[in-house]
């Protein structure tokens, strides 16, 4: 089945591809017909007698469409900042009937690269976590407004490129063995 995109009060459909890219096609909203060209800004539909004008020429309108039209292609991509290291930047959010867990990289309020995690439980509001990844100093903290970690996790460990830190329930620590 065909997609119909609606932009600018008309509808565009991909019909085809080319070497220089897709084939556009305007259409009327009303029944879906192939408009006709009284000009390069000026649109009228045969079966209709709908009309559309445009600012912009229609090579510039079909060109803002094909862009349009190919961000759909790249709307679940994972996004790597590749400036730095190859650091995945698209927020990831995990659905779980009991719990949920959210994660981005932000800045900080000295305006350095952190991850944050934010965790919690569905049948209790209360019970919520947030982590900071401090990817600089490798350093692991959580908000202190929010429940403590050791309260919702048994363990919570973050491996950095040259060290490692953790937050441990006291109670992990009397049964764990290490």
């Amino acid at each position: 089945m065909s997609k119909l995109y609606l932009y600018d009060e008309v509808l565009w459909s991909k019909e085809g591809l080319t070497r220089s890219g897709p084939i556009i096609i305007l259409r009327c909203p009303n029944d879906y017909c192939e408009l006709d060209a009284k000009s390069p800004f000026y649109f009228v539909c045969p079966m209709c007698g709908f009309a559309k004008m445009f600012e912009k020429n229609i090579l510039e309108q079909k060109n803002i469409v094909k862009k349009i039209i190919k961000s759909f292609d790249f709307k679940d991509s994972e996004v790597f900042r590749i400036e730095d290291e190859m650091v995945k930047v698209k927020k990831v959010m995990e659905k779980d009937e009991d719990y949920w867990i959210e994660t981005c990289i932000s800045k900080n309020r000295d305006g350095k690269k952190q991850l944050v995690i934010y965790a919690g439980s569905r049948k209790n509001e209360d019970d919520k976590v947030q982590f900071f990844l401090d990817l600089e100093n490798e350093k692991l903290g959580f908000d202190q407004g929010n429940t403590h970690p050791e309260k919702v996790f048994t363990r919570v460990v973050a491996d950095f490129k040259n060290s490692s830190s953790s937050i441990v329930s006291n109670e992990n620590e009397k049964n764990e063995k290490f």
